[in-house]
């Protein structure tokens, strides 16, 4: 059980720390084979690598199995396989628990990490200013391997880390996630991510930010692998969304922020003004949910409840205009 997870005692600064490499994969046997060997080919010691899979119904865990038993390096390999499918965020909390390091570099099973990936970032994760994440430009590559571009993160003001005033404010608090690395405390502090959430990227940081930080590191450290079954790029951009499809993203809407609000607690802030713009943040995602289950004709009741109860006029629109009108 999660409980049973405790902190990893912290070494002395002069000593390099456990890192633990986690790779989660699922229905990705085109692509694990070379993510895993990726994986194995860090540079950075002590590392161990955990690969889990999240119950493939195609040959995914095999193939990382057959890497394990192949692998004569020097690195510790930790391999896992879920009875049944549990979702990205119940696969990296089952993950978690099989780590023993200080530190968690994350790669999916149809990304490529460089080498000195995990090297890089545990530089920058340890000073001179240390935090608790760290993400890194990525190089974007299709099915075939062939390169697409590259992504400056930091460049790009979407990803930049915001202040916790901002985020709550914005109702924003992401990097991407495919490139990023987090301190262990930032799961043995706060606990499991929520089964509903569908982007870790949204939760972590935002940890993060309420403890040590977050740091940006300019050097191109992975390899994202664009190629239209992504979680994100798949199914997050597409031009139309089914209506299971766009609740199921609203749930995950209203979980970030369930957990933005137990981490909040959790780090002793007071119940303050950013405080209650989160608790209106949830109030306006449960309405959001409660829309995928009327017919259009009742969204303009709902909207109207949603003002009796709190809902600010704002808010009541865009109900309004993303269900009944269809847009956003």
């Amino acid at each position: 059980g999660w409980d049973n997870v405790k902190p990893v005692e912290r070494h002395d600064m002069q000593e390099k720390p456990l890192v633990s490499f986690l790779l989660v994969a699922y229905k990705q046997e085109r692509f694990v084979r070379e993510a895993v060997q990726s994986a194995l080919a860090q540079t950075y010691q002590p590392l161990e690598v955990v690969l889990s899979d999240d119950c493939s119904p195609d040959r995914t865990f095999e193939i990382m199995k057959e890497e394990a038993e192949a692998y004569r390096g020097p690195h510790r390999v930790i391999l896992n396989q879920n009875e049944q499918n549990v979702g990205l965020a119940e696969n990296l909390n089952r993950a978690w628990q099989l780590t023993h390091g200080e530190f968690i570099v994350i790669q999916a099973g149809d990304d490529l990490s460089l080498p000195y990936r995990t090297e890089t970032l545990v530089a920058v994760w340890r000073g001179p200013t240390p935090v608790d994440c760290v993400f890194s430009d990525v190089a974007i590559i299709d099915a075939d391997d062939r390169h697409v571009t590259d992504a400056r993160l930091g460049q790009d003001p979407h990803f930049v880390p915001k202040s916790l005033e901002r985020a709550i404010v914005s109702g924003s608090c992401f990097i991407w996630g495919c490139s990023a690395a987090y301190s262990r405390t930032l799961f043995t502090n706060y606990g499991p991510l929520n089964a509903n959430v569908l982007a870790e990227d949204h939760v972590l940081p935002f940890r993060a930010l309420l403890d040590r930080g977050v740091g940006y590191c300019s050097e191109v450290l992975l390899k994202y692998r664009s190629h239209g079954a992504n979680l994100w790029y798949g199914n997050r951009n597409k031009r139309k969304h089914s209506r299971e499809e766009s609740k199921r993203w609203a749930v995950s809407e209203a979980a970030v922020v369930d957990e933005w609000i137990k981490a909040w607690d959790i780090s002793g802030r007071p119940h303050d003004a950013l405080r209650e713009t989160l608790i209106r943040s949830r109030r306006r995602c449960a309405y959001h949910i409660r829309a995928h289950d009327v017919c259009r004709l009742m969204v303009p009741i709902l909207a109207a409840r949603g003002l009796a109860d709190g809902l600010s006029l704002r808010a009541a629109a865009d109900l309004v205009k993303r269900h009944i009108l269809r847009i956003g």
